[in-house]
């Protein structure tokens, strides 16, 4: 009887299973772009081939790019044909400079692909620092140990209704500059913070919605230096005025990590949630920056 009850559950449990075959919804070989203008500095842009979800690659920089041709165009006007430096990565020519206001689109040319088109983007104009004030002083944090907190306050003028904003800072010690960091939490105004970061910009997607901006920002630095608080002379801080479609791609979920970790290729599986390139993925931004320099 022991054994019989055994058999019958055995048939039992082979009877339960149900084989499946799923299929990845994967949309084939395409282009992968990462582009990113700064006014003054030239554009840079990444360019990568996608892989098939579970497919392993003994080497991802075989699915570097390095034979497109890359046309850039001001007002539909052709203005620049990068430069492929290396892994990849294009650049453009060191006499090509952006005007604010003009608008921007790439085309991509890869044998094989078919042109891959980005959306057209208008370089926007910098918002500026108008008042800054840094209370240099610090207050050590309560709850995390070597961790320095200090409040500034700051005013932007905003100067471009279409565009969206980032905040980054470096601190000096002497002559020597830190890493740069994005601010840790804001005190007053709900409107400048964003869910998503982008880490190629290193600082947080904020979007501005009035002409002028005045707002209090609490800095956190964590350093293993007990001295930090004395030695810090100085702040660099820069605001990073972006075009709209850095707002639509954050707003959309962008994933950014998938783009612009540059040893790592997109696998589209599923597909992105927000493109502005047409017959391929990725990005393209344009942005224009303020700085400033509070010293102790």
């Amino acid at each position: 009887m022991k054994y019989l009850l055994i058999f019958i559950l055995i048939l039992i449990n082979f009877s339960c299973i149900d084989e499946r075959d799923y299929e990845l919804n994967y949309m084939g070989d395409s282009l992968v772009a990462f582009a990113r203008g700064t006014y003054g500095k030239g554009l840079e842009i990444y360019v990568t081939k996608t892989i098939p979800p579970l497919e392993q690659k003994e080497n991802l920089d075989d699915l570097d790019v390095n034979n497109a041709t890359i046309i850039l165009y001001e007002d539909d006007v052709e203005v620049n044909r990068l430069n492929s430096i290396e892994n990849g990565l294009y650049h453009t020519t060191n006499d090509f400079s952006f005007t604010t206001g003009k608008v921007y689109n790439l085309v991509i040319n890869v044998e094989g692909y078919p042109e891959m088109i980005s959306d057209k983007i208008k370089m926007p104009n910098s918002s500026k620092f108008i008042d800054f004030d840094l209370d240099f002083s610090g207050i050590d944090s309560i709850d995390i140990a070597k961790t320095y907190v200090y409040e500034a306050h700051i005013k932007i003028a905003k100067n471009d209704k279409d565009a969206c904003h980032s905040f980054n800072y470096k601190y000096y010690v002497g002559n020597i500059s830190t890493e740069e960091g994005c601010y840790f939490e804001y005190s007053s105004n709900q409107n400048l913070n964003c869910d998503y970061c982008y880490n190629f910009l290193e600082n947080k997607c904020i979007t501005v919605l009035d002409s002028v901006v005045s707002s209090n920002i609490f800095i956190r630095i964590e350093d293993e230096s007990i001295k930090l608080n004395e030695n810090i002379d100085s702040f660099k801080f820069e605001i990073h005025t972006l075009s709209k479609s850095a707002e639509i791609a954050c707003k959309n979920n962008f994933d950014i990590d998938s783009y612009i970790d540059f040893s790592i290729p997109l696998q589209p599986s599923p597909a992105p949630t927000y493109t502005n390139f047409k017959n391929g993925n990725g990005l393209f931004v344009l942005e224009n920056i303020d700085s400033i320099i509070i010293k102790k």
